[in-house]
């Protein structure tokens, strides 16, 4: 009995078979291609987001600190004690969150990667994640420079705060007025 031409090919031949399987691995080829520098750009992305995030908040708590300080107590390169000033009449919101009503002290320390907070009740982590923190004096304004871990190559060292000391300043224009 002989099978007629037809009826022996009855699927795919093993040249058609082997090309579809390489045409196959080439698309799978291209897929992934396409989703390997798209993967390292939602890492970059995720990794810009958290050294943002590090920096506003640093930014928030020590400008909204340094500006109510009557004056500053002591500086190093990694810590700074700002004096606040705070009566009944004029409660203050430490950097903790707590509401003062007398005078106390504020102290920023930078022990990496931690930034912590004193206000007199006992210190406590308020950021991490931080690579270096550096303070400065010069004249009255307080300089921060803070560099948050994987912060990009091209800010360098970091990025530089400079926050006015608001109180001294403010009492130095009185005290100007009130001798003309």
């Amino acid at each position: 009995m002989s099978l007629s031409a037809k009826q022996r090919q009855a699927g795919f031949s093993l040249s058609e078979l082997m090309i579809a399987m390489v045409l196959g691995l080439i698309i799978m080829l291209a897929v992934v291609n396409f989703f390997a520098p798209l993967k390292a750009t939602v890492e970059e992305s995720k990794r810009l987001e958290d050294a943002a995030d590090a920096l506003r908040y640093a930014t928030l708590s020590l400008s909204k600190s340094v500006k109510r300080a009557s004056s500053i107590v002591s500086l190093s390169a990694n810590e700074l004690v700002l004096a606040v000033a705070a009566s009944p009449a004029q409660p203050s919101l430490t950097c903790l969150g707590t509401s003062k009503t007398s005078d106390y002290n504020e102290t920023y320390r930078f022990d990496a990667p931690n930034l912590s907070c004193d206000d007199g009740d006992g210190a406590q982590i308020i950021l991490t994640g931080l690579e270096a923190t550096r303070f400065a004096l010069n004249g009255e304004l307080v300089t921060v420079l803070l560099k948050p871990e994987k912060l990009p190559a091209q800010y360098g060292q970091g990025i530089q705060l400079d926050i006015a000391l608001r109180k001294p300043l403010w009492q130095q224009a009185l005290n100007s007025q009130q001798n003309l």
